[in-house]
């Protein structure tokens, strides 16, 4: 092996043929020892002790993780990817090394593709034309406007006007679409309820509607739009089957180019990539607040004007975002990942998930009584009235008529803070009934009464929207409501998910990925401990707790194992030896010598994170294992706890990153599996890492083994995926 370890893997990393050659391999289905090969062609950069590092290093490289997204959807490349990551395990150390030093951080310099996104963001802008929108009239007009669109083979801009998004049944009221030629443009529109205020077509009314519809079901026509997902369900709720791959989704490209941006809008992106700014907002066109009027109540020019001129500017950016999305190396995962699964997420708002709403009345009259006797039982401790709900009469009664041991935090409003830190300190009995009452009372506001708020009266069903554009680590959210943050744990939070059921006929079954962020980190710092212990399912960590503790597996205590679980989850997210002595409880010492014999214990890993920490700093952008990035704006900062913010975000956006490409890998087989096998299981719910589906009960076996094999088999990272199954009759059972 080399003695200059930085060198060879450089060269590695640099080696112009390396991300062809592994392409190659992949494309070709007799590639099982193809990969290896291309890999020990490197230059003999790679070899020996080095050869695992080096390979890691240049699986990083943008080409070469486009060709891992390649592998996946290859059937006859199911362990090609896996040997190229891999190397030989033979040539990863086995022995503990001392822990690498840390270096000094280096300046920032991300390349002109980057710098380009971050400056363009703060360019002048200036303004961009309303456009005086036609109106057509009839389903003649229509059906020559769109024969002459089809004939050109243009991208054409479409942007619909709803008068409500409820995913079950979007309201369309009307629709522009713009070629980027003014002449051709134009808004259609059917609405026939207010007369006096809009000249509209009558009798061709549902003829205009399903010439549209039809004409957005093409499969030979590029639409560009600004969040595809309400689209679909708007087709999908008449009927129609449109083609996901036909939609250029705007909001997904911005998205992608730079996930931790502050604001993501259609008029950011129109700023951003043609430099112009819209004279009428898409927030603020209806107006806000009480004056708020909705589209029916708007003139039909206003509708007309406003949806064209957003249309117009939408397919001005089409071209600058693809030419950013190559220059980026975004193109194939945007087609192949992102847009695919927007269409996955908008079948699981579509289905929604089916709620017992007089089992949440229960349990909001319960949860009041609840509460009742809680405040009665904190006023006991003295005959001095005062508001449990007001953080300021709270804190009064705490510090001056109780004369509690003060805490030194205060908040902006109220003096001396009551929040849950400052409560748990408190040695008084009071501190736990007030927390109790809280919590009951957070349950009540945000989950019974909101969800009964939520849930469609015809179907008791709930269709909450998943929302892919949001987290800057491209990790799926929920909102309107939130079902990914249901309390899990809790015995309150698990009789909320009981309200959750299947349809009749159906059961739910779940899938979770075990440990999926450390499989992660297995995967990407090639760790030989680690490495090891996925490869032959071991408990992880009592691993790290037999490390640690120098003992052996069987000896460790649960007391070892939870402080060993507590590090590898921290490392995940950069945690320090302060917040390790407050979670397990030990000393800020402890703590420190516990996390520095880790580094000596996992030496790869250790110097994984420092090289990952290093390189983020010296480019400012991280990377997933399918190619998604994330740009760390905070490098740039002059204020060094920004950056130190940035070294946090460099050594967990990978992961979780890398996590989520995988769970998305996993939703977009499952789904095609699930259609492959003419099933009628449908996946309804994503919890981060897990999967929730309702299918019928004569299908269960069917569904476990398709669910089984999508979620093991969704993406080859080198370290055996794998999933805790459950069925169940509500979702408290999972």
């Amino acid at each position: 092996s080399f003695l200059n370890y930085y060198n060879s893997v450089s060269n590695a990393v640099s080696h112009t043929n390396f991300a062809n050659a592994v392409s190659n391999a992949v494309s070709d289905p007799n590639c099982t020892n193809t990969v290896s090969n291309a890999v020990s062609n490197t230059n003999n950069a790679v070899s020996n002790l080095n050869c695992a590092n080096a390979v890691s290093n240049a699986a990083s490289n943008l080409n070469c993780a486009n060709a891992v997204s390649n592998a996946v959807s290859d059937p006859n490349c199911t362990n090609t990817v896996s040997n190229a990551i891999l190397g030989s395990n033979d040539a990863v150390p086995s022995t503990p090394q001392k822990s690498p030093k840390k270096q000094a951080p280096p300046a920032t310099t991300p390349d002109p593709e980057i710098l380009g996104i971050l400056q363009a963001a703060k360019r002048a802008c200036s303004p961009f034309d309303l456009v005086s929108a036609p109106i057509v009239d009839s389903i003649a007009d229509l059906d020559a406007r769109f024969a002459a669109m089809a004939d050109d083979k243009t991208t054409i801009a479409v942007v619909p006007i709803f008068e409500h998004t409820a995913p079950q049944a979007p309201g369309m009221i009307g629709c522009a679409f713009a070629t980027g030629d003014g002449a051709r443009d134009f808004y259609c529109t059917w609405n026939t309820v207010q007369k006096t205020l809009f000249d509209v077509i009558s009798n061709d009314g549902n003829q205009c509607r399903h010439a549209i519809a039809q004409f957005l079901s093409r499969s030979d026509i590029t639409f560009a739009v600004y969040d595809v997902k309400p689209i679909l369900q708007w087709l999908w709720a008449g009927g129609y089957s449109p083609n996901i791959a036909q939609f250029f989704d705007i909001q997904i490209a911005a998205y992608i180019l730079h996930p931790s941006r502050s604001r993501l809008s259609l008029q950011s992106c129109v700023a951003e990539f043609i430099a112009r700014d819209l004279p009428i907002l898409p927030d603020q066109w209806l107006g806000t607040g009480k004056k708020q009027k909705t589209p029916r109540e708007m003139p039909m020019q206003s509708c007309a004007d406003a949806a064209l001129t957003w249309a117009s500017a939408m397919r001005q950016c089409v071209q600058p975002l693809k030419s950013a999305l190559e220059r980026a190396n975004l193109s194939q995962i945007f087609s192949q990942i992102d847009i695919p699964i927007a269409e996955t997420l908008a079948r699981m708002e579509f289905y929604g998930i089916e709620v017992e709403t007089n089992y949440l009345r229960e349990m909001a009259t319960d949860f009041d009584e609840k509460l009742r006797k809680l405040d009665e039982e904190a006023h006991k401790f003295s005959d001095e009235p005062f508001n449990i709900n007001s953080p300021k009469s709270l804190g009064h009664f705490l510090f001056e008529t109780l004369k509690l041991e003060p805490a030194t935090k205060k908040n902006k409003t109220h003096g001396l803070s009551t929040d849950q830190d400052t409560l748990e300190s408190l040695d008084h009995p009071i501190a736990s009934i007030i927390l109790q009452y809280r919590t009951i009372s957070k349950l009540r506001s945000s989950y019974t009464e909101s969800l009964i708020d939520c849930a469609d009266r015809a179907s008791s069903r709930i269709h909450c929207h998943f929302n892919e554009c949001v987290t800057a680590t491209t990790r799926l959210s929920s909102s309107d409501p939130n079902l990914q943050n249901i309390p899990a744990r809790s015995d309150l939070g698990r009789q909320i998910k009981r309200a959750f059921v299947p349809a009749k006929g159906y059961c739910f079954v779940s899938a979770d990925y075990s440990q999926i962020e450390l499989r992660v980190l297995a995967s990407l710092s090639r760790d030989p401990v680690l490495v090891n212990a996925y490869q032959n399912d071991l408990d992880i960590h009592a691993l790290t707790a037999s490390e640690l503790f120098d003992k052996k597996i069987d000896d460790v205590t649960k007391a070892e194992r939870q402080i060993a679980k507590s590090i590898n989850f921290g490392i995940v997210y950069g945690m320090g030896s302060q917040k390790l002595s407050r979670e397990v409880h030990i000393s800020k010492q402890e703590a420190k010598q516990f996390l520095e014999k880790f580094n000596q214990r996992f030496p790869v890993l250790a110097q994984w994170l420092d090289d990952n920490g290093i390189k983020a700093r010296q480019t400012g952008v991280i990377h997933t294992v399918l190619g998604h990035r994330r740009i760390i704006d905070e490098f740039l900062s002059p204020n060094k706890m920004i950056q130190a913010a940035g070294d946090r975000i460099a050594a967990n956006s990978p992961i979780q990153g890398s996590a989520s490409d995988i769970v998305k890998c996993a939703m977009l087989r499952l789904q095609s599996l699930l259609a492959q096998n003419n099933s009628k299981a449908r996946i309804i719910l994503q919890i981060h890492d897990e999967l929730l589906l309702e299918t019928p009960i004569d299908e269960l076996e069917q569904t476990k083994a398709i669910l089984i094999d999508a979620m093991t088999n969704a993406c080859d990272i080198g370290i055996p995926l794998k999933i805790d199954l459950k069925v169940g009759n509500n979702w408290a059972d999972m």
